[in-house]
């Protein structure tokens, strides 16, 4: 469900705003991140607001997302900077993200898998949650960012997907991994005790589990790295 965010206009929530292309995106936007049930005591909890680039950003906007950023207008990315001094540029495909600001996709599937997770967290849907908090502390690590999602019999065998599009962990800063699926709590702790061997003591990692009836096991990730590579 996504709150009107004139109805909390009055508290302190802060605002995460979606910036699409056009309003069929809204609506697209709109439909799949409205399937996360949120509480309906999640007063102070962040606002998911969507909008269309053609429309002025939100002063109390926290934290934006642009989605499909390589095709934001010139005059549009002006707008953007002028509000914002690290908004998160997501890309798909076989986008250029060698720069920092600007996070690279599979798909737009996956990025909405991630954006889903994201705010069930923020509104109390997790075992070993990610807070708003914890959510800017990632956010203020430097370097380049990759995101995606991988299906599976096992958290741990999804590891190996993650190893796949980082071959140097060690250069990781920040890792924010969303579990689903049906495992146990020792599955959780193994796969805590890969990315502790595998990861810098210095990088920033939360691990979630998302607390539903799905039966097949999942992992959505966002990584930031040091220096962008393909390997």
């Amino acid at each position: 469900m996504i709150h009107d965010p004139n109805e909390r206009m009055m508290t302190t929530a802060p605002i995460l705003l979606i910036w699409v292309e056009g309003i069929e995106d809204v609506r697209w936007w709109k439909m799949r991140l409205g399937q996360v049930k949120i509480p309906a005591k999640s007063l102070n909890y962040p606002i998911v607001d969507i909008r269309c680039w053609n429309t002025d950003l939100p002063e109390r906007a926290q934290d934006i997302h642009v989605i499909d950023a390589q095709r934001l207008p010139a005059n549009r990315s002006d707008h953007l900077r002028q509000h914002f001094a690290q908004p998160n540029l997501h890309t798909f495909g076989a986008s250029d993200v060698s720069r920092p600001h600007l996070q690279k996709w599979p798909s737009e599937a996956a990025l909405a898998a991630y954006l889903e997770r994201l705010i069930a967290n923020f509104n109390g849907l997790a075992l070993f949650g990610l807070s708003w908090s914890d959510y800017q502390l990632h956010q203020r690590q430097k370097g380049y960012r990759l995101g995606g999602r991988a299906l599976g019999s096992s958290w741990q065998s999804l590891l190996k997907t993650l190893w796949h599009h980082c071959k140097r962990p060690r250069q990781l800063t920040s890792v924010i991994l969303f579990l689903r699926g049906n495992s146990t709590l020792g599955d959780y702790a193994v796969v805590c005790q890969q990315l502790e061997e595998h990861l810098s003591k210095h990088c920033l990692t939360t691990v979630s589990i998302l607390s539903d009836d799905e039966t097949e096991c999942s992992i959505v990730y966002q990584l930031t790295m040091e220096q962008y590579s393909d390997n």
